[in-house]
């Protein structure tokens, strides 16, 4: 039988002494096992207490609950989660240093203006070494950066 969304939250209710009854001891184990799993990765403590919290909701009532899958699969799809979700804020904070780093070389006279970088709006470019052209609905902000 597949259930909506409503009726699905409300059987997890339903099982809310268990859930209540078994959530901290689980948690414990749950965020052991990942620990574990992720241990030769560095891994931001945001994203990893992110995952563990719904991988221990579902431990706690794998029971009870009619799914098509189980813990062994969400836990797998948690650590594919998680890799991912680390990658991309890493990027983001690599993209996020790069322009703290300009604007204190900016602060320091030391990265000017029209001299070691131009910022031109444009609705198009080509990127070094990309062969197609890049196309937007609006003008950017491109950034040059002089090589020399």
């Amino acid at each position: 039988m597949q259930l909506g969304t409503d009726a699905f939250a409300i059987e997890i209710l339903n099982h809310r002494e268990l859930f209540e009854k078994n959530f901290p001891d689980t948690y414990s184990i749950v965020k052991r096992e990942l620990a574990v799993k992720m241990e030769d990765e560095t891994i931001h403590d945001r994203i990893f207490g992110n995952w563990v919290i719904p991988l221990t909701t579902f431990r706690t009532l794998e029971t009870v609950l009619d799914v098509p899958f189980n813990y062994t699969t969400l836990f797998d799809t948690a650590v594919k989660g998680m890799r991912v979700q680390n990658e991309l804020a890493q990027e983001s904070s690599e993209v996020a240093d790069f322009w703290n780093m300009l604007q204190g070389f900016q602060t320091m006279g030391k990265c000017v203006e029209k001299v070691h970088y131009r910022i031109h709006y444009l609705k198009s470019f080509r990127p070094l070494g990309g062969k197609e052209e890049v196309e937007f609905m609006e003008a950017r902000p491109i950034l040059y950066a002089s090589s020399g």
